[in-house]
């Protein structure tokens, strides 16, 4: 449905009791902070998009997008994101390599600063193991709850990777 220039979504929730019937209802409110949960499921699902190499293109390029979805242009975390894709070009690797990432925990450390721990196994284009790497990075978050359709659909949670840092685990 196309809306008109001025109109706006106000989302609205309805609590219903367990034989589907509505009980409660009305706007929902917007939060400054989303859920542990939720932001422990975003990054997992973050550091799965932006590490992860498959080799077919359109599913690489849909990973990689959604990994940007969550990154705010002119951020640190932009820039870092940029450089290391222009160092670690995905299509160029899937054509030596794939990458598989299996996300082992996620935690918050202080304040915005969060914590995922990974292991990396890369694959020869046969499908043997090359190596396996566990991996680190301490990723800073803020949130901003979606103020349009267009972010609704692409970043519902309004978690947003605005700085991190990944090494490789001693």
């Amino acid at each position: 449905m196309a809306r008109r220039a001025g109109e706006h979504i106000v989302p609205w929730v309805v609590q219903v009791d367990k034989l589907g019937n509505p009980v409660v209802s009305g706007p929902a409110e917007q939060s400054g902070h989303a859920d542990p949960k939720v932001i422990t499921a975003q990054l997992a699902r973050w550091v799965y998009d932006v590490r992860t190499v498959y080799a077919d293109v359109a599913a690489e390029k849909k990973i990689i997008t959604e990994g940007y979805t969550m990154i705010i242009k002119g951020t640190p975390a932009n820039e870092k994101l940029n450089d290391y894709m222009g160092t670690h070009d995905p299509f160029e690797r899937a054509k030596k390599e794939t990458v598989g990432v299996q996300v082992e925990s996620v935690l918050p450390i202080a304040g915005k600063v969060w914590r995922a721990d990974w292991k990396e196994t890369r694959y020869a284009p046969d499908g043997s193991v090359l190596d396996i790497t566990e991996r680190r990075t301490d990723i800073t978050v803020d949130v901003y709850p979606p103020k349009d359709e267009q972010t609704l659909f692409t970043n519902p949670s309004g978690v947003y990777v605005t700085d991190f840092t990944w090494t490789k685990k001693q």
